[in-house]
């Protein structure tokens, strides 16, 4: 997460670690500038949010690309996010461009962040998916 609050506007976080390798975050990890999140160099990453909160807000017209690996045990039930998308919330206006990804065992009121909903889809904000939900 430090890597993620200390970047740049457009900035990259590309992964140096063993395969299969799992990092569980302690806090949602806000995501309020564009940025990439490169998980293509990590075979079978997974990041987890440890099944206490959810794992990644996209805010402020921020663009977060994401690729190649797996998100899993995300839980919007959490007591300060109403139970709202247990992975990945992404607020209006903010877009998610998700690539080669896997969302897993993740929970919150609306299930999993790509459960598309009449409500989701009339807010302004987008989410593009090459994603599986499992």
């Amino acid at each position: 997460m430090e890597a993620v609050n200390n970047l740049c506007n457009d900035g990259n976080i590309t992964f140096s670690i063993p395969a299969n390798s799992t990092i569980t975050f302690a806090s949602q990890a806000t995501l309020n500038r564009s940025l990439f999140i490169n998980g293509t160099t990590a075979t079978n990453l997974t990041v987890s949010g440890g099944d206490t909160h959810r794992i990644f807000e996209v805010t402020n017209d921020a663009t977060a690309r994401m690729a190649g690996f797996t998100i899993s045990n995300g839980n919007g039930f959490d007591g300060t996010t109403n139970g709202a998308m247990g992975a990945m919330l992404v607020s209006a206006g903010a877009t998610a461009l998700l690539t080669r990804m896997t969302i897993a065992n993740s929970r919150g009121q609306q299930e999993l962040f790509c459960k598309i909903t009449p409500l989701w889809a009339t807010r302004p904000r987008r989410l593009i998916m090459g994603a599986a939900c499992i």
